[in-house]
Formats: structure tokens, sequence, C-alpha cells
């Protein structure tokens, strides 16, 4: 009688198990999935950057980068969405990927062979005197959006050399002389349409 009620036990446990194993098949989760849209309104980067200087200078040449950066856009009628990614390689790639409309970057950011696709203004000079790098905003040409952003940027940077900002940006957050006495004869060599 006992090995019965075992062997019932069992073939009971058996059966349950197999209806709650093909009940199981059938099921589907039923929690939310989570989304961007979940937390808050998702906004697409007109503009990309990431950290350009050194650990040594990074704070302060980001700071002073992102500053003229804003201001320039300002100074231009323009606010646009800009959003420091964490490497290179991510803010290039939203620019070549069409995620966003223009790149904050170094010059090498955009190789030779791409460049005519690309309208880029140079507003800074990283390295050392010998070796110096232009720092570009580096637009798509054949959106409209990056088109409006880059006439407003180059419009903007104008304006602040013009009106002395520009030096001051640069001498608050990197000290002064960092930048040559005359600004505009700086950098007309790296963007060929100043006169």
């Amino acid at each position: 009688m006992e090995n019965s009620k075992t062997s019932f036990h069992t073939l009971l446990a058996g059966l349950l198990a197999g209806v709650l194993l093909c009940c199981a098949t059938g099921a589907h989760a039923t929690a939310p999935r989570i989304a961007p849209q979940l937390f808050g309104e998702e906004r697409k980067s007109d503009v990309v950057a990431y950290q350009l200087f050194s650990m040594a200078s990074a704070k302060a040449g980001d700071e002073m980068i992102a500053e003229l950066v804003r201001s320039a856009f300002s100074a231009g009628g323009e606010n646009p969405v800009v959003d420091m990614l964490p490497s290179r390689q991510l803010a290039r790639y939203a620019l070549f990927n069409g995620d966003a409309a223009a790149l904050v970057g170094l010059l090498s950011d955009v190789h030779e062979k791409e460049r005519k696709q690309y309208r880029v203004v140079t507003f800074y000079l990283v390295g050392s005197d010998d070796r110096q790098e232009p720092v570009v905003l580096a637009c798509r040409k054949q959106n409209s959006r990056a088109d409006n952003l880059c006439k407003a940027f180059e419009q903007g940077l104008r304006q602040l050399i013009k009106k002395g900002q520009y030096r001051q940006i640069v001498d608050k957050q990197m000290g002064t002389g960092k930048v040559p006495a005359d600004i505009l004869e700086w950098l007309k060599p790296h963007n060929p349409g100043w006169k």
C-alpha cells in the first residue's frame, strides 16, 4: 500500500509538472518594455562632441571648447542640442551614420576622402606651436539642419572674435596668452572662405 501511495504521488507530481510546463510556454510577459520615451521626451542630438584634451588639461580645455561652442551658436541665433559622448569613436559614428548633423572634434576626425561631404569651420587650434591641430565644427553638407547650424556657428564665431568675447572665454578657462593677438588671422588659414 505504501508503495502505491509513493508511485501515485510521483505520478501526480509528474503530471502537474507537465501541465505547468505546457502552460508556461504560452505565457507572455506583461511588464511594460523599457524605452527612452518612458523617461521623458527623446530629443535627437544636433551636435555631438567628445573629450578633446588630455587628462592634465581636460577639464579647463573641454569647458573652454563647450563655452566657445555654446556662445558661438547663441550669437548666431541657434540653440542646438549638443551631446557630449564618452568616446571619439561614438561621436564620429553618430556623425557618419547621420544620427547628428554636426561634430565638434579634431579635423583628423573627418578623413581627407570624406571631407567633401562636410563643411568644416575651424575655431581653435590645439597642440604645440610647431604641431597644431584644428578643432572644428564639421557639418553634413546634404542636411538642411546642419547647413543652418554651420552658418549660425560661423556667423556667431566671427561676432565673438570681433567683440573680444572669444579671447575672454579662452583667457578665463585656459589662462592668458593661449591665443595670438590677431585671432582672426590665426584662424583664417584654416577657414579658406574667410576674408
